[in-house]
């Protein structure tokens, strides 16, 4: 295979949750998700879960569906902050702020994942949970294969410690920086998105 190209999935694995919701857990530190009444909401979310897989299986492409069975974990339809997956069948788990979203490990979707995908090796940065030092995957991390970069905001789900042990397991240069948003909430979480669609600005 093209080196350019052994970083790019060739299956997908989505999670989907016993009830999906407002997480009041994450939503201080995640200037994105805002508390509304919308009747159904979690029968909606679950509907178009089911219409993604759809759409996505008609075109061809691998798609494994996890099922939570924990109704007190309403993120766990976004697996990437969990953990991420890199060539050579490395898995890597990451340390998670939330209670609620550390009991995602628990459920389904990490036994799914190794009895349905190779894994050659396995990263483990949990423990650094237990000295509240958080990193959570691609929702903290923007990763450049080709060049080995980490690109990062600090945030209180992003740690520069968590960072650079996993920099130094996957021989990436770490890239750190300090933004603000167009909200002025500077301590906001989801940095990579807003990195991914240029609505950052450094200091």
């Amino acid at each position: 295979m093209n080196s350019n190209y052994e970083h790019i999935a060739s299956s997908l694995l989505m999670v989907r949750p016993a009830k999906f919701g407002f997480n009041s857990e994450t939503f201080a530190s995640n200037s994105f998700q805002h508390q509304e009444s919308i009747e159904n909401s979690s029968e909606l979310a679950l509907s178009e879960f089911d219409k993604v897989v759809e759409q996505l299986k008609a075109k061809g492409i691998d798609v494994m569906v996890s099922h939570s069975e924990d109704p007190l974990a309403p993120d766990c339809i976004f697996p990437n902050n969990c953990f991420s997956t890199h060539a050579q069948n490395k898995l890597i788990v990451y340390p998670m702020m939330a209670p609620n979203r550390q009991r995602e490990r628990k459920g389904n979707m990490m036994v799914d994942l190794k009895n349905n995908f190779e894994v050659d090796e396995m990263v483990d940065l949990t423990s650094y949970e237990a000295d509240n030092l958080f990193l959570e995957g691609t929702g903290s991390i923007v990763f450049d294969h080709l060049q080995k970069i980490a690109y990062a905001v600090r945030s209180p789900r992003t740690n520069e410690t968590v960072l650079n042990k996993l920099c130094e397991k996957l021989n990436y240069t770490l890239f750190i920086y300090l933004c603000g948003c167009r909200s002025s909430t500077y301590l906001s979480y989801q940095r990579s998105v807003e990195f991914g669609f240029r609505l950052c600005r450094f200091f």
